[in-house]
């Protein structure tokens, strides 16, 4: 019993910067999305939708980090065992400063020939 009360390195030395509930919530959506931040930054520099759906898009705006979260990763670039949440926002922070726009204009973009033959259609 002496020896469990000296503490191992364990699995839980996991570095988290970031708000529980963000965090959390960040985790569930990249398990839903089943890609990697590495992609999904690849992704999202590419604007391809034949990698992420309007509907993913649409998604993904709520969790484009904040000014503040990509300050509170500073670093840490060089850390591996960031949490999940905290490694997508590292990969993430660095595609565009503005990310929320780009995402708003590529649904957009993705949506547009549904708005212009709706259009068109009630002329």
């Amino acid at each position: 019993a002496a020896a469990k009360s000296t503490p191992e390195k364990p699995k839980n030395d996991t570095v988290r910067v970031l708000d529980t509930r963000r965090a959390y919530n960040i985790e569930i959506f990249l398990g839903r999305l089943k890609m990697d931040p590495w992609t999904l930054r690849e992704a999202l520099l590419s604007m391809s939708e034949t990698k992420l759906s309007l509907d993913t898009v649409h998604k993904l705006i709520n969790f484009v980090p904040t000014k503040e979260e990509a300050a509170q990763l500073n670093g840490y670039e060089n850390e591996k065992n960031l949490g999940v949440a905290e490694n997508f926002v590292k990969i993430v922070r660095t595609v565009d400063t503005s990310l929320v726009e780009r995402l708003k204009l590529w649904a957009f973009k993705i949506e547009f020939a549904d708005i212009y033959s709706e259009q068109q259609a009630s002329l």
